[in-house]
């Protein structure tokens, strides 16, 4: 493989750059082990590859030379935002899930035990909690949720959106 001096000064960059990603460095030094004249035996010592991945990145290289060594993405097509997709997503980010109370529920043992105790040993910081767990479920009280204010809930027609 014959490459030319800027290329091979940037393929000397890629595959010593710090800053360069792991895949794109490896490539780089693919093919500059190609050029080298080094078997394909000896690069899958080298870089610790199977043929499969030599033959991909020697093609693209001598197809698109240093652009073939980026990766190529398929992709997929945007999302058609539609009023029904709108209101699913408003409806899931409004209405309080279970996971919300579990969150309400550590905070509260965090600031009413966990941030007030001073705890040395390990057993203790186990004990506290706990002990105020068990307290807890001889009264326990459920998380109501309420919106006190109608004119601060999030409705389908106070949310701007942009497409």
């Amino acid at each position: 493989m014959n490459l030319t001096e800027t290329e091979i000064v940037e393929l000397r960059q890629q595959a010593n750059g710090r800053s360069v990603r792991a895949d794109l460095a490896r490539r780089a030094r693919l093919i500059l082990l190609l050029a080298e004249g080094l078997t394909w035996s000896a690069i899958r010592a080298k870089l610790d590859c199977n043929d499969s991945y030599i033959a991909l990145w020697s093609k693209r290289f001598a197809a698109d030379r240093l652009v073939g060594l980026f990766s190529r993405h398929a992709g997929r097509q945007r999302y058609k935002v539609t009023d029904r997709l709108e209101a699913r997503v408003l409806a899931r980010t409004t209405k309080p899930s279970w996971l919300n109370q579990v969150e309400l529920w550590f905070a509260k043992i965090e600031r009413e035990v966990i941030a007030r105790g001073v705890f040395t040993p390990v057993p203790d910081l186990k004990r506290k909690p706990m002990r105020y767990i068990r307290k807890y479920d001889e009264q326990p009280k459920s998380v109501q949720w309420k919106y006190f204010d109608p004119t601060r809930r999030i409705t389908p027609d106070s949310i701007i959106t942009v497409h």
